[in-house]
């Protein structure tokens, strides 16, 4: 089981109404979360903007979009689970 530290937070943009249409019209709402390895190199607002293990990166970022106000820091998401492809989540071992 691959296991990638992530680091990840949450920008709040308080633009005006221009900025935030011209931000929705790329893709983006008002909540964007930043999201990359702890291992150093990019960061990304795009779940599918990720490099090597982008389909693990990936479904973890759009996980954590969905329930940022839900997770807790240091929360394991087991993305095998979360796309119905193990029956029940793994536990963190720390």
């Amino acid at each position: 089981m691959p296991c990638i530290g992530i680091a990840c937070g949450l920008l709040e943009v308080g633009l005006g109404f221009r900025e935030f249409k011209l931000l929705e019209r790329s893709g983006y709402g008002q909540r964007l979360i930043l999201f990359g390895r702890l291992e150093g190199g990019e960061f990304s607002f795009d779940p599918y903007d990720h490099k090597g293990g982008a389909r693990t990166v990936a479904q973890a970022h759009l996980y954590v979009e969905k329930h940022w106000d839900d997770l807790e820091s240091g929360t394991l998401i087991d993305v095998e689970f979360v796309l119905g492809e193990s029956e029940a989540p793994k536990e963190s071992e720390l």
